[in-house]
């Protein structure tokens, strides 16, 4: 049973950035990717990635 649920708005908890850039460092260069493929498939699984489907950045 769930007794809470914690919301994380606007950086409130946590943060995603580190002396003025972000700290999440994404490997499209070394998968060899090309970067409009991966915007493209990172934003069609938007609502996968936030309903739990994936349980973190690399499954996705």
């Amino acid at each position: 049973m769930i007794q809470a649920v914690f919301f994380d708005l606007f950086e409130t908890l946590i943060t995603e950035w580190k002396e003025g850039g972000k700290k999440a460092s994404y490997s499209v260069e070394s998968l060899g990717l090309e970067e409009s493929l991966y915007k493209r498939e990172w934003h069609a699984r938007v609502n996968e990635r936030m309903d739990g489907t994936y349980l973190d950045h690399p499954s996705v």
